[in-house]
């Protein structure tokens, strides 16, 4: 009785089992529709530069998913998958909020990616991927989205590059400063001090001019260079007297 009451619970158990392990099994990768434009039609970038594709992604099947970034490598042409020295260098992973794609949208989501190469002249393979979270099971997935070819090129020189010229211009500002603190510190201060030296020096063998005497003594030295002032002399005193002759004094005693 209790073996054939715990088998059906075993039988129950496998099913369940090999159910879960079938669902998984049948989940394949998600099917897209992906085309990526380039900024020209030679496949183009520019050393130092942001290059700019746009990845448009159609979601064909009735699937819910959502876009969680973009990624990709600059990859050696010469060598293949697997092998050392194949990856040149990863670019940078652009991040998105779980960007939904919904099932048979008939119009395709635009997303735009940028790369930044630092490689000498010439063809370099590239590959781009896409970060895909399925939000039924919330599987994530890394789906090939593009690879190819483009062509490395140096940037075209210009005359009249705004960030130069306004480099050059903080450069040089820098250098008038640094000059007229340097003028002005070891320059100017001492043909200062010698000018005012030689102006000292010209003080001291000029004659010193005399001082004017004041009034009150210009007044008293007239006065004395002639003896008196007559206003201030009584009349009486200003007359002078007859000298007396000496017979006339014999005779009036007489």
């Amino acid at each position: 009785m209790r073996t054939t009451a715990i088998l059906p619970a075993a039988c129950l158990l496998l099913l369940s089992l090999a159910s879960t392990s079938l669902a998984s099994a049948l989940e394949t990768e998600p099917e897209l529709n992906i085309l990526t434009t380039f900024a020209n039609d030679f496949n183009i970038v520019r050393n130092g530069a942001a290059n700019r594709v746009v990845l448009s992604i159609t979601n064909p099947a009735d699937r819910a998913i959502s876009l969680e970034g973009i990624t990709g490598a600059f990859l050696n042409k010469n060598k293949k998958d697997g092998q050392k020295g194949r990856v040149l260098r990863n670019m940078t992973t652009q991040p998105f909020k779980s960007l939904p794609l919904p099932p048979k949208r008939s119009k395709p989501l635009q997303v735009p990616f940028n790369m930044y190469p630092e490689f000498k002249p010439g063809d370099v393979e590239i590959e781009l991927r896409v970060l895909i979270t399925d939000n039924g099971s919330s599987r994530k997935y890394n789906l090939n989205a593009y690879q190819g070819t483009v062509k490395v090129e140096e940037p075209p020189k210009q005359w009249f590059d705004l960030q130069l010229l306004s480099l050059y211009a903080m450069l040089a500002a820098g250098l008038a400063y640094a000059g007229y603190v340097g003028l002005s510190t070891y320059i100017m201060p001492p043909q200062q001090s010698k000018r005012d030296a030689a102006r000292a020096a010209k003080k001291a063998e000029a004659p010193a001019a005399p001082a004017p005497a004041p009034a009150a003594a210009a007044s008293s030295s007239a006065t004395s260079a002639g003896g008196y002032q007559e206003e201030w002399i009584p009349e009486s005193h200003l007359k002078t007297p007859r000298p007396t002759s000496p017979t006339r004094r014999k005779g009036g005693k007489k």
